[in-house]
């Protein structure tokens, strides 16, 4: 998890990990305007689509420079 524009000790860390609830506030005073807060979620990289993609071109450059026809319809 990442968060951005916070203040957190290290009481608040253990309330966010043992409650599982996020609640947070960007200043200790309450007069501060308030700051933009940025809490998500990493995730791993989804490259499926992209090498889906590149293997699709790779077929198509493949059947037109050898002069066959591709059997394969893409949509």
């Amino acid at each position: 998890m990442k968060v951005l524009g916070t203040i957190l000790e290290q009481e608040d860390l253990n309330a966010l990990r043992d409650t599982r609830i996020i609640n947070l506030k960007s200043s200790m005073d309450e007069d501060e305007p308030v700051e933009t807060l940025d809490v998500d979620f990493l995730s791993k990289p989804d490259a499926d689509t992209t090498q889906e993609n590149l293997i699709n071109r790779l077929l198509d450059a493949l059947y037109q420079n050898s002069g066959l026809q591709n059997p394969v319809v893409n949509p």
